[in-house]
């Protein structure tokens, strides 16, 4: 079968009929569970190894030749609740209660009533019918077929003709044509096209995708999911990642793929979402019953190297999920021994290296060092897929990189220090409960709040306009009727940002980009700025052209399609607005502000210095002196090498922080906590530290981890 979880050896084997199929034997044991003493011996064996409690996953690893479904269900069979702490004196007495009863004989746990010994012979061989229509011709529905199926209006013959084409492409020709390829918006490379066939015909859907950092390792699972769904070979998939890549994997999936996932935790009730992404530790804490109930038909982990280690909650949690398919993604799946490579191959294929006792004895020289590499090369084969880039002859040009740093004008300057001070005061008056909000649900306002300031904050190293339009617009909303000081304040900052004609960003950012008369993209975060600067370049002469989330499909065609033909040379762009854009024809960008989260300077850069780029890509950064984005730029530089980095290794370095917390809302919640900028400055090189250390872990496991697998796969 597929899947070794599915195979369940503690009830009879069901074969096809013999071609002479003699009578058998139905009567008192024929729907019982029983219990043989080779098994019970099996379990005695292995509760003398461990102490008490024990858990599923524990006992599971322990008699090493049974499948968590068969372990389940004897657990059952013997009155425990598999899904709690097991007590080693209970199982031990249920145990012996099954001996004293069976001595060499099957126990059986649940007798049925005595029927009569009845002579029958088991039913023919089941043929398929022939298909009622004809071979059917796919086509692509006109207008005309789109609007009949919106509407309904379709025949129950056409519906038999939709049934039979689905099945003739989940049947068609094994995985040679992968369909996924023609419904998703993706630059596919050849070896990444054959690492999803691997995964398909001859993994059977249970793989480690262990791909160095920055060959695509998401859009080889996005496509398995794709494929599988178009074959309507699934149903249902979980994607379980650490916390800061959430937003990632959904913003791909649907980007990439047009698949909508919902963000685990957005609903309490989640037992009518078929598509989930969520972080690993809310999933095994807040929603573990919930998940575990379930039987998910595709399991995807990110990271998975966070699973090494078998004795912790993550591990036991993700081998405890009821799955058909799975996928474990990681460029250092081992880091310091080979245990942790059995460990992730346990979950993404019970069983494949037997137990933990037989695979040290067969296989482990030492804890880094491997016996019998041939024999454990072709094991890892059959379950790991490894590209290095080395041998896909991917190569990008250089990246230049050109930081600028910019003073603040007198009234910036105190316009910037209002904003921040300003936030920390609401933050602590109505966010912290200092503060009674009359008339108001503070369980709906208090969270809505908290995203205004942090807005806020970023918007105060932006633009003055940007502040304003937040100001007068949803942050007036939420303040005015609370406070009348407060609303006063607000208003006061409004007046002084729509003072503020021109922020000392601008002028750098028009010398950079007559410097190099060329077409160039700049990135900014918010719409109040990209307004602000359209009317400034407009002025100096450039033609730029706008493009951001809110535009229209056809808008943000023409939009690009200005941009591409040299109508336009300046590509004025937002966060949401550029996501999934391939602009490697364009080899210079501007940051003119920074994000707070690492990863979305990385898709930034990651639109023009990709695959296809001939030329060396120019990379600019705008930052104010004195304000939060310094203190931003000087982790990223000199703590991270941001700037420099591979296209996907910093999502692998934050994997590696200790409590993989949002690093946006980590700077939040230094800035809106600080009594001082001198207390900003000390808690964000507190920060900078704990992703210096997660950034040498990372290299040091890249280093382990490349020199056992390159040693241990082909």
């Amino acid at each position: 079968m597929e899947n070794s979880r599915e195979n369940n050896l503690a009830q009879p084997t069901m074969t096809d009929a013999p071609d002479n199929p003699q009578p058998r034997l139905v009567g008192e044991a024929s729907n019982v569970v029983a219990l043989n003493p080779e098994r019970v011996v099996l379990y005695r064996r292995a509760l003398e190894l461990h102490s008490d409690p024990l858990t599923l996953a524990e006992l599971v690893m322990a008699v090493e030749t049974l499948t968590p479904a068969q372990v389940r269900e004897d657990l059952q069979a013997l009155g425990c609740h598999p899904d709690e702490p097991l007590s080693l004196d209970t199982l031990r007495s249920a145990l012996d209660r099954v001996g004293e009863e069976t001595g060499e004989q099957p126990l059986t746990l649940i007798p049925q009533p005595s029927k009569p010994l009845i002579s029958v012979a088991p039913p023919p061989r089941w043929e398929p019918l022939p298909s009622l229509l004809p071979d059917l011709e796919l086509s692509e529905p006109d207008e005309m077929d789109v609007r009949r199926l919106l509407e309904g209006s379709i025949t129950p013959l056409e519906h038999w003709v939709t049934r039979e084409m689905a099945e003739a492409l989940t049947l068609k020709g094994g995985y040679e044509t992968l369909h996924a390829l023609e419904q998703s918006n993706v630059e596919i490379h050849d070896y990444q096209i054959r690492a999803v066939r691997r995964v398909l015909a001859e993994l059977r859907g249970n793989a480690i995708l262990a791909d160095e950092v920055g060959l695509g390792k998401t859009i080889e699972a996005g496509l398995v999911i794709k494929e599988y769904l178009i074959r309507e070979m699934i149903n249902s998939c979980l994607i379980l990642v650490p916390a800061p890549l959430i937003d990632q994997w959904i913003d791909e999936m649907h980007d990439k793929f047009g698949l909508t996932f919902h963000r685990l935790g957005d609903k309490k009730d989640i037992s009518g979402e078929q598509f989930i992404v969520g972080s690993i530790d809310r999933a095994k804490s807040a929603f573990a019953v919930s998940l575990m109930q379930r039987a998910w038909d595709m399991l995807v982990v990110d990271e998975c190297h966070i699973l090494k280690n078998h004795r912790t909650g993550r591990f036991r949690f993700i081998f405890s999920l009821n799955r058909k398919y799975c996928l474990l993604l990681s460029a250092t799946p081992v880091q310091n021994e080979l245990r942790e490579l059995y460990n992730l191959i346990t979950i993404a294929r019970p069983g494949h290296l037997k137990g933990p006792r037989q695979f040290r004895k067969l296989f482990m020289e030492d804890r880094r060092r491997a016996r019998n590499v041939e024999t454990l090369r072709s094991l890892l084969g059959e379950v790991m897929i490894r590209n290095r880039r080395a041998n896909t002859l991917i190569q990008l040009p250089p990246r230049l990189l050109h930081h600028h740093d910019v003073e603040l004008t007198k009234p910036e300057a105190e316009f910037h220090d209002a904003v921040v001070k300003f936030c920390q005061r609401v933050y602590r008056e109505y966010v912290k409960g200092e503060a009674f909000l009359e008339g108001m649900d503070s369980k709906a306002v208090v969270p809505k709040i908290l995203l205004v300031l942090i807005t806020l904050l970023k918007e105060s190293t932006s633009s003055p306009q940007a502040v304003a339009r937040t100001l007068k617009g949803i942050m007036s909303e939420r303040i005015k009727g609370l406070n009348k000081r407060d609303y006063a304040e607000l208003k006061e900052l409004a007046a002084q940002a729509e003072s503020l004609s021109m922020c000392a960003k601008v002028p750098m950012l028009l010398k950079v980009l007559e410097d190099e008369r060329e077409p160039t993209i700049v990135y900014t975060e918010f719409l109040g700025t990209l307004d602000s600067l359209y009317d400034h370049l407009r002025a100096h002469g450039f033609r730029p052209v706008i493009f951001h989330g809110g535009l229209s499909g056809p808008q943000k065609r023409r939009a690009l399609e200005r941009f591409r033909d040299g109508d336009s040379d300046v590509f004025l762009s937002t966060e949401t607005g550029g996501q999934g854009l391939n602009l490697q024809f364009c080899r210079r960008m501007i940051n003119y502000d920074l994000p707070w989260n690492p990863m979305r300077v990385e898709q930034r850069i990651g639109r023009i210095h990709r695959f296809g780029q001939k030329r060396a890509v120019d990379v600019h950064t705008l930052f104010l002196r004195g304000t939060i984005e310094e203190y931003i730029m000087h982790v990223l530089t000199t703590k991270l090498d941001m700037f420099r980095t591979v296209i996907g290794e910093i999502e692998a370095v934050l994997s590696f922080m200790r409590g993989q917390s949002n690093i946006e809302f980590r700077i939040s919640e230094i800035v809106l906590n600080a009594r001082s900028f001198k207390d900003i400055a000390k808690r964000m090189e507190e920060l900078g530290e704990e992703i210096r250390k997660a950034n040498e872990e990372y290299q040091e496991a890249t280093k382990t981890s490349g020199a056992m697998l390159d040693e241990l796969t082909e």
